[in-house]
């Protein structure tokens, strides 16, 4: 596991009216790792993807991802700078197909302007072309090539958290937030979701940090764990080492 963090969050404090659920926390994630966090719920792990995305302010402490700090941008902004995240509830556009779900997410189409488009450029029939060809790869990976025009809102919950995942690649983020992409997932979808985690950091260098409450899996696929209580964090070390934490022990897995 390499020791040069992708995301670097030192001392953040994050509070709502009189709660902070975000008390002082420091941690660093590893580039191209797959980091868990868990704990107990209220311990913060959604109050720090939506804080690290911007959908949260932080009313003090630093966020830097890649050597920028992002801490105080605008969602769209830190997007921009390569971080992709999900959630627990998906947000697909329902009544739109499958495959125009990837495609709205192409970041810099130039048909989205309207010359180019009006004018219809072979640039602009080319860019289209390697879009389409890009998300039909993803379709084809995740199972759903042969649902590309059904409308995503008929879609199981299961292959709806495979789609967006795929939507979210094709921003060509370098990390990605999950927050817990396998509840209410069926067991085939599960293994689905599972090989696709692997296979984006393992052969395309994409960092993750997965929140979740089934050990087990975070077990199988994470490379480093930190356990979150009251906003702080308690414990982090290797699965391993974690399994075995008196503190993680008492906070979480015993719980």
């Amino acid at each position: 596991m390499t020791s040069v963090p992708a995301l670097a969050i030192n001392n953040l404090h994050v509070q709502f009216g009189g709660i902070k659920a975000i008390d002082g926390l420091s941690c660093t994630i590893g580039d191209r790792t797959i980091t868990g966090l868990i704990g107990p719920n209220g311990s913060g792990k959604t109050t720090l993807l939506n804080t690290i995305t911007g959908m949260t302010g932080a009313d003090a402490g630093s966020i830097v991802f890649d050597g920028h700090a992002i801490q105080g941008l605008k969602p769209h902004a830190i997007a921009r700078h390569g971080i992709g995240r999900t959630f627990q509830i998906t947000r697909l556009f329902p009544q739109m197909s499958v495959l125009d779900n990837l495609l709205i997410a192409q970041k810099g189409q130039k048909g989205e302007r309207i010359w180019f488009g009006v004018l219809g450029l072979p640039s602009v029939r080319a860019q289209e072309r390697q879009a389409r060809d890009k998300a039909l790869g993803f379709l084809d990976f995740t199972g759903l090539t042969r649902l590309q025009e059904a409308p995503a809102g008929t879609l199981s919950y299961g292959q709806q958290k495979l789609l967006e995942i795929a939507r979210i690649m094709m921003l060509d983020p370098s990390l990605i937030l999950l927050d817990e992409p396998f509840a209410g997932v069926n067991p085939t979808n599960v293994e689905r979701l599972i090989a696709f985690i692997i296979e984006l950091n393992r052969d395309r260098g994409i960092t993750i940090v997965l929140v979740e409450h089934m050990m087990k899996i975070m077990m199988r696929v994470a490379q480093a764990i930190i356990v979150l209580k009251a906003g702080q964090v308690i414990a982090t070390g290797t699965p391993a080492e974690v399994q075995v934490n008196p503190a993680a022990i008492e906070a979480y897995l015993g719980a």
